[in-house]
């Protein structure tokens, strides 16, 4: 199920009006095209089932395009894990414009260090066991430095059944620099297969959904950024 949301400010406005850019330290890129965002919900959804009626966690919505096709697809709550206190002004005015069908939870803070199982129990969402689907959805275009270390951290509480994964088999749709998602996809025999092939492929179903071309991507020119 799609909608529309009430008329906003442009990406490009958010972006101006609040003087917001990229920081290389926080490898933060953006992604002002709505129809990139828009095809990786859908095609999400493809896989994890429609989001209307579920939790979908957001990591780093930065600016909020990503943010701003998921609150179209309907689910009943969206979770923001934002680091950079500059884009609490426009998750605000997406909460405002989500309602009354999402309810949009906005958390400042690392996602690194973040329990999602705490943060889903406190707004309500009941553990599911193993063998049931789940209801809830990670999502993210994840800075590249700690794009790894996060996705390490969620492989290790699939093993443990523990954060997001306490509440049944949580997909995850991630975005990656493209060497890296290609490790993780990678086959034994193939200069891309490594550990982190390994240690995913072990606990999880990995597929490619497709390439975002470089030119694409708001960032700080300083930096690379290949997805």
């Amino acid at each position: 199920m799609v909608s529309r949301l009430p008329q906003l400010p442009t990406l490009r406005d958010i972006i101006r009006l609040y003087g917001l850019k990229a920081k290389q330290e926080l490898s933060q890129n953006f992604i002002l095209d709505l129809n990139v965002t828009d095809k990786l919900i859908q095609r999400t959804q493809r896989r994890t089932g429609p989001f209307y009626g579920k939790t979908v966690i957001e990591v780093g919505p930065g600016p909020g395009s990503l943010t701003r096709s998921i609150i179209a697809a309907k689910p009943k709550h969206v979770i923001l894990i934002e680091k950079d206190k500059r884009f609490l002004p426009s998750m605000e005015m997406l909460k405002d414009a989500a309602l009354p069908d999402t309810q949009v939870h906005i958390i400042l803070g690392d996602a690194l260090k973040i329990d999602e199982q705490e943060v889903l129990t406190s707004i309500g969402i009941e553990k599911k066991s193993w063998e049931e689907e789940s209801d809830v959805v990670i999502v993210g275009n994840l800075p590249f430095a700690v794009s790894t270390e996060l996705l390490l951290k969620w492989v290790r509480q699939v093993h443990h059944k523990t954060g997001a994964f306490a509440f049944g088999r949580t997909g995850m749709s991630l975005m990656f620099q493209k060497e890296v998602g290609h490790r993780i996809i990678a086959t034994p025999s193939t200069k891309e297969f490594n550990r982190l092939s390994v240690m995913v492929q072990h606990c999880c179903k990995s597929n490619l959904l497709f390439d975002v071309g470089m030119c694409l991507f708001f960032f700080d020119k300083r930096g690379k950024n290949e997805k």
